[in-house]
């Protein structure tokens, strides 16, 4: 006999404890992911407690469709390595940790990732877009980001506009490409050393 306690419900069932575990798990994320409207229209997110979720939830992006279907996926982020006209290339250092960083952040729900590479280089570095973005690699190693499972499409492109922080940068660097060989990768946030790497092996 087994005993689930949930959102003040009490359910008494013959049931395994790997089958007490999955039903709480599903009652947490419904209960924790459901999407409220708010009075414009826009979705938002309940937030979450993750301190009440099991460890291998806290590490993706947990969503209850209209079917009721719920997975966890990793989330999905676009890198963006932005290049001047006179060549150089800019970085961002990060305000949570001083490290350099290729511009970039998640994509949102309902955004291409086209369109997030515009709105984050906007928004990170001040800058806008120009011509077409140029795909240099996928990165999905589970690990590569320590916060959660991050699956990030990196490009490079193109930009005009006087480049300042905004956001969450405390900074734009400028940078060559001889000056990018010399930064340790420890310099680098996450894997961006890798970023960086597939972006000089790239055609000029």
């Amino acid at each position: 006999m087994g005993t689930l306690r949930a959102a003040g419900v009490t359910w008494n069932s013959r049931v395994s404890r790997g089958a007490e575990r999955a039903l709480l798990v599903s009652v947490i994320i419904i209960l924790g992911l459901v999407r409220l409207r708010e009075p414009e229209g826009n979705l938002v997110r309940a937030p979450l407690r993750g301190s009440i979720l099991p460890e291998e939830l806290r590490r993706g992006s947990c969503v209850c469709g209209g079917d009721a279907f719920c997975m966890c996926t990793p989330s999905l982020a676009i890198d963006v390595v932005l290049e001047q006209s006179d060549g150089s290339v800019l970085l961002v250092r990060r305000r949570d940790n001083g490290k350099l960083a290729v511009m970039g952040g998640f994509v949102e729900v309902g955004e291409s990732v086209e369109d997030a590479c515009h709105r984050e280089a906007m928004e990170e570095a001040k800058v806008e877009l120009t011509g077409d973005l140029r795909l240099l690699e996928i990165f999905s190693e589970p690990g590569r980001d320590p916060r959660r499972h991050t699956v990030s499409v990196a490009y490079a492109a193109r930009v005009t506009g006087e480049p300042h922080a905004g956001d969450d940068a405390q900074d734009v660097v400028s940078l060559t490409r001889a000056q990018l060989h010399t930064i340790a990768p420890e310099d680098f946030a996450f894997d961006h050393e890798r970023i960086i790497s597939a972006y000089l092996r790239s055609p000029p």
